[in-house]
């Protein structure tokens, strides 16, 4: 379902002529750190829309997402947008905790 909504947004659509307009699916593993960065302007913006998420009640640690010094965590179905040019990062798990984050 995922992919066919993502046709969707093709040719005609939305997305068409748009050098901005990209689609990623990533995947984060427990240990994953992506180091604090932030994109070139304010031009581009992050919608993040999860589809599988690990909850604390599956004895799991939660991914942490940082934006400037803001905590949150992903929820299934659940979609956010923040702007690009903010510092952000990533966490997920102890065992991932960069020397940057466990400072601030």
């Amino acid at each position: 379902k995922t992919m066919d909504a993502l046709r969707a947004l093709g040719k005609g659509r939305v997305m068409e002529r748009c050098i901005f307009g990209n689609v990623f699916v990533s995947v984060l593993h427990p240990g994953t750190v992506i180091d604090r960065h932030c994109g070139p302007s304010n031009v581009r913006h992050r919608l993040h829309f999860p589809l599988q998420v690990p909850n604390a009640k599956e004895g799991v640690e939660v991914p942490q997402l940082y934006v400037a010094k803001e905590k949150t965590t992903w929820k299934e179905g659940e979609c956010f947008v923040f702007d690009d040019s903010i510092v952000h990062s990533v966490t997920f798990g102890e065992e991932g905790m960069s020397a940057q984050q466990q400072e601030s």
